[in-house]
């Protein structure tokens, strides 16, 4: 273990963390940047009051097959005719249905009617008088690393993988909003191991087949459920930790060279995120390989309470590889516990992508897993693709100046808020306290965020004393006025050098003792 990650992680110890507890499951009913993950973590719409919620009313059963996934799910105390919904778009892509096969519908009394229209991706099952409704279904599992299979449910040498937004299907909105605690059951091999960031309960032998283990599951609601990975296989390398009272568990796909220093490294990071901005509980996070080759070998892609990485098996443990783990892993909080309204959510993408590379640069220089030239590095990057965005201009683009213009954007923006931020308060408040009054606040209420909820929790933290903070939000992010990024280093101390074809950009530290960009990006003490 390195010097940085074990005084990480000693601090880490000292300072201590929440835990939650597992309830018991019922047997009865940067790398370079990548997809943009829009619809994931979607809040639904705030529930009237009062109401009834309908906890463990809905079960999935999940059994993994050679070239299929068996699915089982059952509602209870339907109405006289209930709809359920296909998976619908997700993280770019639109055809998941297309994998899953529905086999029928069932109550307790045998077989029933059901219209499936897959146009409007809907079933409608006849279920008058009955006590409950189960769907029976099967989705395919691809063996193949294509580019367009990326996100599809797939079994490949014996490790099955899948995210929860393109297998399950729904009920509607209207029913799904009030479920609460879902029993899931993962049913495997029993040499397999499973990874998942829903909530384990039990793990035991199937009573139907002694071949089997039955991994048992209660996840909290809807959201929750859907905004998941599932992993298993009889290859996966599985780690479960402890620090503090904080439980992860990190898991490989076999054949990855540097899983210490990476376990090591993923440890010291969310252990860190979770000191300051508060405990995700149970973290799971998940590497899988890829054969990729070039800029997007590297990816990754955040849920709630863990995320996924792809990487290649031989990747080494440099700052980009440190930089795509502190990003997605801060994504557990930016992304899915602070969830943007699905209708704000590219006005409000600078925050989730751009700060959230922020505050990993920061966290990470913290940490000493990254020396103070790789953030200078960093930034300078940062600069230079937003200064050569024609988007900044108002000229219509398209492909990856639009993709990158949020990552870039926010970047600039985070730096330029946490400046004023501390001015305005005496250096006694900073961007990590903005964000710990959002998290506090979703926390109390959760539901989502658009621009103005966003300014009025930075500029209520700050009172009085933050008309400036106004005044960058209108200018910066209502009227999109360009940031100088000449101006903005120099306010901090660092000169700015613009790169060239044959040159990088660069940024130059002055003279000056205590300057604010040293203590912006403060390394270990």
């Amino acid at each position: 273990m390195s010097k940085a990650i074990k005084h990480a992680v000693a601090y880490l110890l000292l300072a201590g963390f929440a835990t939650m507890l597992a309830g018991a499951c019922s047997s009865s009913p940067r790398a370079s940047l990548g997809q943009d993950d829009e619809l994931v973590g979607r809040a639904h719409k705030p529930l009237a009051k009062p109401v009834e919620l309908r906890p463990g009313e809905l079960w999935y059963q999940l059994v993994v097959g050679s070239e299929q996934m068996t699915v089982r799910m059952r509602l209870l105390q339907p109405a006289a005719r209930t709809s359920f919904f296909l998976p619908g778009p997700w993280a770019g892509q639109n055809d998941f249905a297309e994998d899953i096969s529905i086999s029928g519908a069932s109550g307790p009394m045998g077989a029933l009617p059901l219209t499936i229209q897959r146009s409007l991706g809907r079933i409608d099952v006849e279920t008058p008088g009955v006590a409950w409704v189960e769907l029976h279904y099967t989705v395919k599992l691809h063996d193949k690393d294509a580019e367009r299979l990326r996100y599809r449910s797939r079994l490949r040498d014996e490790v099955f993988f899948a995210y929860g937004p393109t297998f399950l299907i729904l009920p509607s909105d209207g029913i799904s909003r009030l479920l609460r605690d879902i029993p899931v059951e993962v049913r495997v091999p029993a040499d397999w191991e499973v990874v998942t960031t829903w909530r384990s309960a039990h793990v035991g032998p199937s009573k139907q087949v002694p071949s089997t283990n039955v991994h048992g599951f209660i996840v909290d609601d809807v959201r929750s459920l859907r905004d998941a990975f599932v992993a298993a296989g009889r290859q996966i390398e599985a780690h479960h930790l402890a620090i503090g009272t904080e439980r992860m568990t990190i898991a490989f796909e076999p054949g990855f060279t540097q899983r210490s220093a990476l376990v090591e490294a993923i440890a010291a990071i969310v252990a860190a995120y979770s000191a300051r901005y508060g405990s995700q509980g149970e973290v799971s996070a998940f590497i899988g390989a890829t054969d990729r080759m070039g800029p997007d070998a590297m990816r990754g892609m955040g849920r709630r309470g863990g995320f996924v990485l792809e990487l290649p098996l031989d990747v080494a443990l440099d700052d980009q590889t440190l930089l795509l783990i502190a990003h997605e892993a801060f994504h557990m909080w930016n992304g899915h516990e602070l969830v943007p309204e699905p209708v704000h959510e590219r006005q409000t993408r600078w925050f989730k992508e751009g700060l959230t590379h922020y505050v990993a640069l920061q966290t990470l220089r913290e940490l000493g897993l990254i020396e103070e030239h790789t953030v200078r590095a960093g930034l300078a990057q940062a600069a230079q693709f937003y200064n050569r965005n024609p988007a900044i201009r108002g000229v219509s683009t398209a492909g990856i100046d639009q993709v990158r213009l949020p990552y870039d954007q926010g970047m600039l923006l985070a730096l330029k808020l946490d400046v004023a931020i501390r001015a305005a308060s005496g250096s006694r408040l900073s961007l990590k306290h903005w964000l710990m009054d959002l998290l506090l606040k979703a926390r109390h209420a959760p539901g989502h965020y658009d621009q103005d909820a966003l300014k009025r929790s930075l500029l209520g933290l700050v009172g009085p004393s933050g008309s400036s903070l106004g005044g960058i939000w209108d200018r910066h992010i209502n009227r999109q006025v360009p940031i100088n990024v000449a101006e903005l280093f120099e306010s901090i101390g660092l000169h700015w050098i613009e790169g060239s074809d044959s040159s990088l950009p660069r940024l130059l530290p002055f003279e000056a003792p205590n300057s604010m960009y040293g203590q912006l990006f403060k390394g270990p003490e």
